[in-house]
């Protein structure tokens, strides 16, 4: 199975976002801290896990500004940003401690996939600052993802 370790969105309201996007259901957000792939040792992770969590959480999270990944131009995932004092440290300490992924850490909310590509640049001007909350975490989840076509 598919595992990451993320963080669950208290507090992350963009509903005028998902409207112009088609985006995800609100229930499926998330930040991803570590990504770990194709793993059977669930319980071996939440192990190795608690350790990098200790000390480092509640974490304060704000939720600012439309963006894209590969670009605006050519979006195949539109993300809303994360900012939160300790966040980057504790997707260090937990993929440290995971042997997961090691893509740098860009904290985002995923609010839509696209296949093709779509053009945001319009709305990524004009919402580049949105304001779309902010909350407390106090616990870092271990999710199980399922591939589908569209991507997870």
């Amino acid at each position: 199975m598919r595992l990451f370790l993320a963080l669950e969105c208290l507090g992350f309201d963009a509903r005028p976002l998902e409207r112009e996007l088609g985006a995800q259901p609100a229930g499926s957000y998330h930040v991803t801290l570590a990504f770990l792939g194709e793993r059977s040792d669930a319980a071996a992770v939440v192990k190795a896990a608690a350790p990098a969590c200790t000390g480092r959480l509640p974490l304060a999270l704000e939720y600012r500004g439309l963006d894209a990944f590969h670009s605006p131009r050519a979006a195949r995932v539109a993300w809303v940003g994360v900012r939160g004092t300790g966040l980057a440290e504790l997707a260090r300490a937990l993929r440290g401690a995971t042997a997961s992924q090691d893509r740098p850490f860009v904290g985002h909310v995923t609010l839509a996939r696209f296949r093709p590509p779509r053009d945001l640049r319009e709305l990524v001007q004009r919402h580049g600052d949105a304001d779309c909350g902010s909350g407390s975490v106090t616990r870092v989840t271990l999710f199980r993802s399922t591939l589908r076509r569209g991507g997870a």
